[in-house]
């Protein structure tokens, strides 16, 4: 598994304990697990917070999203991105114009099955652009 830094919020003049045996405000894991902050003010103040850890492979992330599509393709300012999911997993959706300028931006939670998303173009000029959901792309077409 890559690693994973975990980080508190860095406040001044704070102690930190972590389960991981770290004392700064983050803490860097390389196993699945859940994992324990103490943090202790100047004050003397104290918070304890956790954080679990869980991983997927990189195939498993490729496999979750069969297939992409989207409906209209070209649009006149709003499309629906269909992804087909074999199971449950959040993904990352990014629209991007064709110099690579990141539009549109979010996570969705997907369930198993058939999800629809819809991508509001109403602002975007009329051209090609391109909707990618983790690893599988699609091109867009806004004509208004």
């Amino acid at each position: 598994m890559p690693s994973v830094t975990l980080t508190a919020d860095n406040l001044a003049g704070a102690t930190y304990n972590w389960s991981t045996g770290s004392t700064s405000a983050t803490a860097t894991v390389t196993a699945i697990g859940t994992y324990t902050v103490t943090v202790t003010s100047a004050r003397g103040c104290t918070k304890t917070a956790t954080a679990t850890v869980t991983t997927v492979g990189i195939n498993d992330v490729e496999q979750t999203v069969q297939t992409i599509r989207l409906n209209p393709n070209p649009n006149n300012g709003l499309t629906v991105l269909e992804v087909s999911a074999s199971s449950s997993s959040e993904v990352a959706i990014r629209v991007v114009d064709v110099t690579g300028r990141e539009l549109v931006m979010m996570n969705k939670e997907l369930i198993t099955g058939v999800n629809q998303i819809g991508i509001n173009t109403s602002d975007f000029a009329n051209g090609l652009y391109f909707v990618s959901v983790n690893n599988k792309v699609v091109r867009m077409v806004v004509n208004k």
